[in-house]
């Protein structure tokens, strides 16, 4: 959640997007009180968590809102677009995460997609220029950072006999991404060296797939990409002045 709302914050180069970071956390922390309160309160049953799942699922949601409109700077309408596609997108999620399984791969793509319009909402968060096209390049970052982390991962958390066709999707992804940040970057004008940092994550899915790469535990897997998000969010920082 905090990767691309870092991202657009570190891009616009103001701290106006920790208002996003408050609002995404708070909004974050609203959503499992609320889902069990509502899932009693469909059942028409009522427990002590109920009442106290609504009130600190409903205070977040608050909180969230008011963090998220003091992050609002004057005259940007199209802040509000983005914050608009991250409520929409995690009221689906709220959906899908009831009819799916702990550890569907559409139930994790989709929880990594749903945080991937809070990097432009932080840019937007901290920039007064009217221009739009660093919001869609990091976007597309963000969208193409997402998938390919879902996959790899849950391609490396495989045993090496019983994950073929979950390396070749998470191979397969990072190619795609290299291809899809350069011609974005082309089409919108701005330096293709963001596509550089594709090519070191393409690398990474490669040999963590590779029949000599050691075999990691879930939290070891977890660090790795730590790492490579601080890396990331550096390359992207440097590239996008």
């Amino acid at each position: 959640m905090l990767e691309p709302v870092l991202l657009g914050t570190l891009v616009s180069g103001a701290w106006n997007g920790l208002w996003v970071v408050g609002g995404a956390l708070f909004g974050f922390l609203s959503y499992r009180p609320l889902k069990l309160a509502l899932r009693d309160v469909c059942a028409r049953k009522s427990y002590p968590r109920t009442k106290l799942g609504l009130w600190f699922g409903g205070l977040f949601l608050l909180v969230s809102l008011a963090l998220l409109v003091l992050g609002c700077p004057v005259g940007r309408s199209d802040y509000w677009y983005s914050v608009g596609a991250f409520a929409l997108m995690g009221a689906v999620f709220a959906v899908c995460d009831a009819r799916l399984k702990t550890g569907a791969i559409g139930r994790e793509l989709f929880g990594a997609l749903l945080t991937v319009p809070l990097a432009s909402t932080a840019y937007l968060s901290g920039s007064l220029t009217a221009d739009n096209r660093l919001p869609i390049l990091i976007t597309v970052l963000c969208l193409c950072k997402a998938v390919v982390t879902v996959l790899y991962v849950r391609a490396r958390l495989r045993d090496p006999e019983n994950r073929h066709a979950a390396s070749v999707c998470a191979i397969s992804a990072a190619a795609t991404a290299i291809v899809a940040v350069f011609l974005t970057s082309q089409e919108i004008g701005v330096s293709w060296m963001f596509a550089l940092i594709y090519f070191v994550l393409l690398g990474r899915v490669m040999w963590g797939l590779s029949k000599w790469a050691l075999k990691l535990k879930p939290m070891q897997v977890g660090l790795q990409e730590f790492g490579y998000s601080i890396l990331f969010l550096v390359f992207v920082r440097v590239f996008g002045q």
